[in-house]
């Protein structure tokens, strides 16, 4: 599993900034297809595999779910309406 979060914490920061300046929709579809097939790669390890493959397969899985994430996440926010001004929005909280 440290691969996998290892991946996905390199690609967010890289992917997040990236989404702001090209768009999230292409970043999505490139990290769902490198996750994608990462995964894949992860079904045909066998047990005589060697680590090191299913290190690198569990790093790639992260890289693609980090390009899916932040531009995904960012693109959300950006719908969000403007929080409403004036005094009836304060929370009694």
């Amino acid at each position: 599993m440290a691969p996998l979060g290892l991946g996905s914490a390199l690609a967010m920061p890289l992917a997040g900034r990236l989404s702001d300046r090209l768009g999230a929709r292409d970043l999505v579809r490139g990290g769902a297809v490198v996750a994608a097939l990462a995964s894949v790669g992860l079904t045909r390890i066998g047990a005589d595999s060697g680590e090191v493959w299913s290190a690198l397969a569990a790093f790639a899985v992260g890289l693609g779910l980090g390009g899916v994430g932040a531009p995904t996440m960012g693109s959300l926010y950006r719908t969000l309406p403007p929080p409403p001004t004036g005094s009836s929005s304060r929370s009694p909280w």
